[in-house]
């Protein structure tokens, strides 16, 4: 608030927003009294991220998903469950839950699910409260630490999925619309085994797989802030973004303790696929192992490629980042 109060809002048509406001959604009431929120609004957002009452909805609307437990049951289980955080974001938030009833108390916005095994799946949408306009559909995978096994590790856009499971995705993303009012750009998480989706949440900002549409025939952002500020509606449930490629992304992890020094310079060759390094300023760092490093990315003429290349290029920095350590000075030049 204090840097927007710095600001000359007349010059701005509004706030976008990504992750990280899940959570305060009294926040976004703060910067809607200031501008336009190009996005959902924070009574949006805190009902969508409310475990009970989006989880309520979707049994309402018969919406497959895992059973969601406020208390882990006494005795023993037929299944794993998992602890969340309804605000949390990057899979940092995710753990085993333990096996009894005795287990510590759900702190605020925790809850319990029943681990769902299948592939993570996701489907990036834009809606104008009613309707909605599939994006594409993403596969997702972890980049577990011994901390956080569910970290995000990256996506992969345009993936093709059985028409079943793109149909129980749409006419989820469809109903959930219109029980919520959401508007713009929002993501629907889900696991699929066997043509069967289960949803596992629903993302009601821009999302991390927004990028991976980068390509497209049309300017998502300019869509979404259309649509947003009353512009224009998607045109009903027509599925019909041409993407020339699927594009990757995924995150390099920090595997130990290590200063970048100002002087270090990445590979020439490599900058063209090279995103969000930690080092832009010019100045020595010091990430903290499990910390991001950078984000890479790829392309191909489908997602198996554009997966397969992006996370060989993910070993080739981790390689670079292990043969450079110093484990003396834990730096690298």
């Amino acid at each position: 608030m204090a840097a927007l109060n710095k600001l000359n809002l007349h010059i701005f048509e509004g706030c976008l927003f990504g992750s990280g406001f899940e959570a305060q959604p009294k926040l976004l009431d703060k910067i809607a009294t200031l501008m336009p929120l190009i996005g959902n609004v924070g009574n949006v957002v805190s009902r969508v991220k409310s475990a009970d009452c989006f989880f309520s909805e979707l049994t309402a609307l018969g919406i497959r998903h895992p059973k969601v437990l406020g208390q882990m049951p006494d005795g023993e289980v037929t299944c794993r469950y998992l602890k969340k955080f309804a605000g949390g974001t990057g899979g940092t938030h995710i753990t085993f839950a333990a096996e009894s009833g005795s287990a510590t108390a759900l702190l605020a916005g925790e809850y319990y699910q029943e681990e769902v095994i299948g592939k993570p799946v996701s489907m990036l949408f834009l809606a104008n409260e009613n309707e909605i306009f599939v994006v594409g559909f993403n596969e997702q995978w972890l980049s577990p630490s011994a901390r956080m096994p569910f970290r995000y590790g990256g996506a992969v856009g345009n993936v093709s999925l059985v028409s079943e499971a793109r149909l129980q995705l749409l006419n989820a993303a469809t109903r959930l619309t219109r029980a919520f009012g959401l508007r713009g750009l929002n993501s629907l998480d889900a696991i699929v085994q066997d043509a069967v989706v289960d949803v596992l949440e629903l993302n009601p900002r821009l999302s991390a797989t927004v990028d991976l549409y980068s390509e497209c025939d049309e300017n998502l952002i300019a869509r979404h802030i259309d649509i947003c500020l009353n512009r224009h509606n998607p045109p009903g449930l027509e599925y019909g973004f041409y993407v020339r490629a699927s594009k990757a992304h995924a995150v390099v992890y920090a595997e130990f303790d290590i200063e970048i020094s100002a002087s270090f310079k990445w590979p020439a060759e490599w900058l063209e696929w090279i995103t969000d390094t930690c080092n832009i300023c010019g100045n020595s760092i010091r990430v903290s192992c499990d910390a991001p490093i950078c984000t890479v990315i790829a392309s191909g003429n489908s997602a198996d490629c554009a997966k397969r290349l992006v996370q060989a290029r993910v070993t080739l920095i981790q390689g670079l980042l292990t043969k450079l350590y110093d484990k003396n000075s834990l730096t690298f030049n």
